[in-house]
Formats: C-alpha cells, sequence, structure tokens
C-alpha cells in the first residue's frame, strides 16, 4: 500500500528563504509525517538549509509544530520554515 501524497506550500523565513534561495515552494510530500520527516524532505530538495536545520521551528498552517508530533497533511496546507530570529534553539 503507498502512502497518500499531498501538495503543500512551504514558505521560507529569514536566513532559512536565503538559504533556499526561494520565498515560497510548492512540494509533495507524504500526508502522514512528522516535523523531522518534513523537515528532511526540505533539505532533500532545498539542501543549503541543512547547516541550520536543528535551530529551524515549523509551523503548520500558522499553528507551531512540536518535535515528534504527528502531522497530517492535506492538499494546499502552508508549511512555513522559520529560522530562530536572534539565534537559539526552542528545542532544548
Amino acid at each position: 500500500m503507498t502512502e497518500r501524497e499531498v501538495s503543500v506550500t512551504v514558505l521560507f523565513f529569514a536566513g532559512a528563504r536565503d538559504l533556499a534561495g526561494v520565498e515560497r515552494a510548492t512540494v509533495t510530500l507524504t500526508a502522514s509525517t512528522t516535523p523531522e520527516q518534513l523537515l528532511t524532505e526540505v533539505v532533500r530538495s532545498f539542501g543549503e538549509i541543512t547547516n541550520i536545520r536543528d535551530s529551524l521551528i515549523i509551523s503548520l498552517n500558522q499553528e507551531y509544530c512540536e518535535p515528534g508530533q504527528g502531522l497530517e497533511l492535506s492538499n494546499g496546507d502552508e508549511i512555513a520554515i522559520i529560522p530562530p530570529i536572534s539565534g537559539g534553539n526552542i528545542h532544548q
């Protein structure tokens, strides 16, 4: 059985935008995922952000995601990739 795939918009902010080279992109992802798996897929497409991966914050439809949280994505969802504004890592 293959997993359902969805098309979502990924928004890159601040340093993540600079490294990815785009403000937004449409990507196809597996519908059932976690923030970590989502980042793995984004890094696969935009490898330059790998250097800041561990400090990135993810939001789904303007709601912050917790590490390990199960996510169920739908077509048209909006994923935001947000680096810390002044350094640090909220997941320590």
